[in-house]
């Protein structure tokens, strides 16, 4: 039991998180997992870290093993089945979520182009809602899909915290659908999170000549010992990307993006004006 597929690809590491996940659920140390499976430490390590995909019966043996079965059994084994293929595109965003939550987890930098919203990594909780509301989430449900977002912050905060370069569109920044106290204090929240060394604020204005970011936002994750992956959302829609050539392509967009941008001091300035200019209307 030692065949593996995919490289790194967007479903290995997703797979792998759940992988992962189920065990530790189940209360077992990876070497005593490893003991239990017959298989090699090295192995399941690989596996978890997504770096390697089990095939598709090792995965059902391992399933077996943890006596996980019905419908996560079989979207595990689903993910199994695709692991190779570089790219991974669709609807629906469960498996998706706990992709994007992997790898926010484990990238050492990311680099968001947002021209349209604020970016989840440094969104309010309010402003959050907002967009929910309006996107017609049941009601539910919003709460749950809020505290997850909000939980995804602490990837900027924790001990070896995430690098993030975000690249955020003047009309994100202008675009008041929160209501004016709540878009206030999201533009406050943007400049308290560019305080921290490891959070770059570079803003797009509507002046700025044309880049690629008119064609929608994108965000790059870079890691340390795996190739860089890119996630694209629509309206109920995602998808990964991790051919490289491909890859590549969103690289020297950014590249063209940010060289658009203003400065970060000019960025954090013109974010402290407009919040300033909306604190002075009338409500």
């Amino acid at each position: 039991m030692d065949g593996t597929t995919g490289t790194g690809t967007p479903r290995a590491r997703a797979l792998g998180a759940a992988l992962r996940k189920a065990r530790e659920d189940a209360g077992l140390g990876l070497r005593e997992f490893a003991r239990k499976m017959n298989i090699p430490h090295a192995n399941l390590v690989r596996w978890e870290a997504g770096t390697r995909a089990p095939k598709p019966e090792d995965v059902a043996t391992v399933l077996a093993t943890l006596n996980i079965d019905g419908a996560e059994r079989h979207r595990l084994l689903e993910l199994a089945h695709d692991a190779s293929a570089p790219n991974w595109y669709g609807v629906g965003i469960s498996d998706k979520l706990a992709a994007l939550l992997e790898f926010e987890r484990t990238a050492r930098r990311v680099v968001i182009v947002s021209p349209l919203l604020v970016p989840g990594l440094l969104q309010t909780s309010d402003y959050t809602r907002a967009i929910m509301t309006g996107a017609k989430v049941p009601i539910n449900a919003i709460e749950t899909r809020v505290a997850v977002r909000m939980g995804r912050q602490k990837a900027l905060t924790r001990r070896d915290p995430l690098q993030c370069q975000a690249i955020i569109g003047e009309q994100a920044l202008r675009h008041g659908f929160a209501g004016r106290e709540d878009h206030i204090d999201q533009l406050r929240n943007i400049i308290w999170l560019a305080e921290l060394p490891n959070v770059e604020i570079r803003v797009l204005t509507l002046d700025a000549p044309w880049t690629p970011a008119v064609e929608g936002s994108f965000i790059l994750f870079e890691f340390a010992e795996a190739g860089p992956i890119v996630h694209l959302e629509h309206h109920r829609a995602s998808g990964f990307v991790h051919d490289q050539q491909e890859v590549r392509t969103f690289f020297e967009a950014a590249t063209t993006i940010l060289e658009a941008t203003l400065s970060e001091m000019e960025s954090i300035a013109f974010i402290d004006e407009l919040a300033t200019e909306m604190e002075g209307q009338a409500p």
